[in-house]
């Protein structure tokens, strides 16, 4: 009897004791928190129930996420103001170790517990599935959503081959063309690639089709490519114009008064060295021609005065004659 009535005075005293601890003005408390799930390994695309785990009661905010084995995040942040049971269903292509994390925002009372996060790690056991698959995981093409020449897509491309072996194709259709082999049956292949654009003026601003093929699958996406060749509207090449000059066409010398124009008698191109040489030669023989209408002259006049001086000191024939008399 003694020992009945000293067992409830006992339990009495730690009653009152928890009482004035709850009642207490500074409102301390020692909240743990912990996350569990209803079992260890789980199959690929099965339900995991998780459970998140309070000690305290009253108003809180819980915060919960899923992590894979590379700590990137699978199932995205989420808060929480209950302890209801969670689920998430996992869909990945390969075995894993995922890792379920709980975090405590905030609760109602002076926290002294230091700790304020948890974690569980799970296994997901995936089956090596015979089907591929094919996904376009990022397509960068800047900010305002077009290309022009001369520029670069940015690609990410995930490929599974399953029970298959092939090629991966990037086509940005009536532009360019890549392909990328896929050698290995049960394999993932992660690929970032850059797409240029080609400097060829005969692309047209449009909406090109970009499509990424691998095993009989299938991606697409609509890609806006520009034309800036405006301000170059004769170049159609895809090269840049040399101006020279007044923007005259020059022909190389080989070809310049080529075997078949000589035939014809027809000159198609004549240098300025060409034609000042052939000014110099009509004007060099202008000015001969002018020296000898000068000069001559002037030589016959002054045989003609020699010829008659020399008359007028010869003796007649008849005054001769009449002297040897």
């Amino acid at each position: 009897m003694l020992k009945i009535i000293f067992t409830i005075i006992l339990v009495a005293h730690l009653t009152y004791a928890a009482q004035i601890c709850v009642d207490d003005p500074n409102n301390f408390c020692n909240a743990t928190l912990s996350v569990n799930t209803d079992k260890e390994i789980y199959n690929n695309k099965e339900k995991i129930l998780i459970h998140n785990n309070l000690s305290i009661k009253g108003n809180f905010i819980l915060e919960y996420w899923i992590e894979n084995s590379n700590g990137t995040i699978i199932k995205n942040k989420v808060n929480t103001t209950n302890l209801n049971e969670k689920t998430f269903t996992p869909n990945l292509v390969r075995t894993e170790k995922l890792k379920i994390k709980n975090k405590l925002i905030s609760i109602d009372c002076n926290n002294t517990n230091s700790i304020r996060e948890s974690e569980r790690e799970i296994e997901v056991f995936v089956y090596k599935s015979e089907l591929p698959f094919l996904e376009i995981i990022k397509v960068d093409i800047g900010t305002d959503k077009k290309i022009y020449l001369n520029e670069s897509i940015k690609l990410k491309v995930n490929v599974y081959t399953g029970n298959y072996t092939g090629e991966l194709n990037l086509n940005l259709i009536n532009i360019t063309n890549e392909t990328y082999p896929l050698p290995n049956t049960y394999s993932e292949y992660n690929l970032s690639t850059d797409i240029t654009i080609p400097l060829n003026c005969n692309i047209q601003t449009n909406n090109y089709t970009l499509r990424t093929s691998a095993i009989n699958l299938t991606e697409e996406r609509q890609i806006l490519v520009i034309n800036n060749c405006k301000s170059n509207p004769n170049n159609n090449t895809g090269e840049l114009n040399i101006t020279i000059g007044e923007n005259l066409f020059f022909e190389s010398e080989s070809n310049i008064n080529s075997s078949e124009n000589a035939i014809t008698g027809r000159i198609i191109y004549e240098s300025p060295e060409i034609k000042a040489k052939g000014i110099s030669s009509y004007i060099l023989i202008a000015i001969v021609i002018m020296a000898f209408l000068y000069i001559i002259p002037k030589i016959s006049k002054n045989g003609i005065s020699h010829k008659s001086n020399n008359g007028s000191h010869r003796v007649s024939r008849r005054t001769r004659k009449q002297s040897s008399y």
